[in-house]
C-alpha cells in the first residue's frame, strides 16, 4: 500500500518511466495496456522496470493478451 505523498510520487514517476520505456520498445501503448499499468502494485512496477529490456513483447511482460 502506498502511504506517503513522496511514495505516491515515486510510484507515479515509475509508472511514467515504464510507460515511456514500453512505448519506445513496442510502439504506442493501447488504452488497455495503459489501464493495466495503472493497476499494477509498486512491487510489480519495479520488476517490470528492471525486466523491460529483456522482454520480447508486451504479452511476455504480462501487460497484453496478444
Amino acid at each position: 500500500m502506498v502511504n506517503s505523498i513522496e511514495e505516491r510520487g515515486r510510484v507515479k514517476e515509475r509508472r511514467e518511466i515504464l510507460a515511456a520505456q514500453l512505448a519506445q520498445k513496442f510502439g504506442p501503448l493501447s488504452d488497455d495496456v495503459k489501464a493495466r499499468l495503472e493497476q499494477l502494485p509498486p512491487k510489480r512496477l519495479r520488476e517490470l522496470t528492471l525486466s523491460v529490456l529483456a522482454a520480447q513483447s508486451l504479452k511476455e511482460s504480462g501487460l497484453a493478451d496478444e
